[in-house]
């Protein structure tokens, strides 16, 4: 569990209405938009101040067109590496998904 989420960066920055971010597996692991359902390939890390729990984000992927493609299993796979990956990084820094079909996992990038 973590207070901490993605959302999605765009020219460079976020907003207050940017989309949150949600972990996909589409051939590779990707992040895309919660609502969108569409890759975003840089976010930054956000407090959110509620703590985002497993079910919390299942729930999410459940909903987003992007991220419900798999089965439960498997989006529980997803959902437990999402959150090992974000509590890595500080509140404030960019992530981008590093290029890999065998585990989720995010890099910290210059924005």
């Amino acid at each position: 569990m973590t207070k901490k989420a993605l959302v999605a960066v765009k020219d460079g920055k976020h907003s207050r209405r940017s989309e949150f971010v949600l972990p996909a597996l589409k051939g590779t692991y990707q992040l895309v938009g919660e609502r969108t359902g569409q890759p975003i390939k840089v976010a930054t890390v956000v407090y959110t101040g509620q703590e985002i729990t497993l079910k919390f984000l299942l729930d999410k992927m459940q909903t987003s067109a992007g991220a419900s493609l798999r089965s439960t299993r498997e989006n529980k796979k997803i959902a437990r590496a999402f959150l090992d990956e974000i509590v890595k990084f500080k509140v404030g820094a960019f992530v981008e998904v590093v290029n890999s079909s065998s585990s989720f996992q995010l890099a910290k990038i210059k924005p």
